[in-house]
């Protein structure tokens, strides 16, 4: 549910100021004109994923679901931190890409969910109804943590931030600093939890029947 959570988050937090961005960035002269571009940089992160998706798929077969979870999770923190920092548009794009690119945690919470609890229908029923209750919950809490995070020294005038400080040269850094806390924290649970219980699957036969077994700990170290 954490790693879910933090997918979900880093792919909204930039839709209350993505306009601003582009604005920011140099792209746009006003806000009458940035819906163009403001599209490149909130599509760049699914253009990536649809790429890389099937791929990832067949690599947590050989690896396990928790290996490649906590892949994703250490690049959407990196990444959430580089879109922070920076204002320039083809850096933001070109993050945005290669975190979808390695950002396959959606699809892995949900197949980890399905070959742990084969064998117990409501079990299995339950993880799927927490993965899909913890992503929808943050789909709506990422925008309302963008929205309020974003830009303080603007829509913040009372805390007297100078425009020399680091949140004014900044403005976008406190709530994707937030998403890369999150993915942290998700990383430190995947790392934690889900490697030492997964069954990870044999290596597919010539006929393609993939059977599970479970690898003692020491072995997956």
């Amino acid at each position: 549910a954490f790693a879910s959570s933090a997918s979900a988050l880093f792919q909204t937090v930039l839709t209350p100021y993505v306009a601003f961005f582009v604005v920011d960035a140099g792209v746009c002269k006003d806000l009458a004109s940035p819906g163009y571009y403001a599209a490149y940089l909130t599509s760049a992160e699914h253009v990536g994923r649809v790429a890389t998706s099937y791929a990832w798929g067949r690599y947590s077969d050989l690896r396990g679901r928790a290996q490649v979870m906590e892949q994703a999770l250490l690049v959407i923190a990196v990444g959430s931190l580089v879109l922070g920092w920076t204002l320039d548009f083809r850096v933001a794009v070109a993050t945005r890409f290669l975190m979808g690119c390695f950002d396959s945690t959606w699809s892995m919470c949900k197949a980890y969910a399905g070959s742990q609890f084969r064998d117990a229908p409501r079990a299995q029923a339950r993880a799927m109804a927490s993965l899909g209750a913890s992503y929808g919950l943050a789909m709506l809490v990422g925008p309302a943590m963008g929205g309020l995070l974003a830009r303080p020294a603007e829509e913040y005038p009372a805390l007297g931030l100078r425009e020399t400080s680091l949140l004014a040269r900044r403005p976008y850094l406190l709530p994707n600093v937030m998403c890369a806390l999150f993915a942290t924290v998700a990383w430190t649970a995947t790392r934690r939890v889900l490697r030492d219980r997964e069954k990870l699957p044999m290596k597919a036969p010539p006929h393609g029947v993939v059977k599970e077994v479970v690898v003692p700990e020491q072995q997956q170290q």
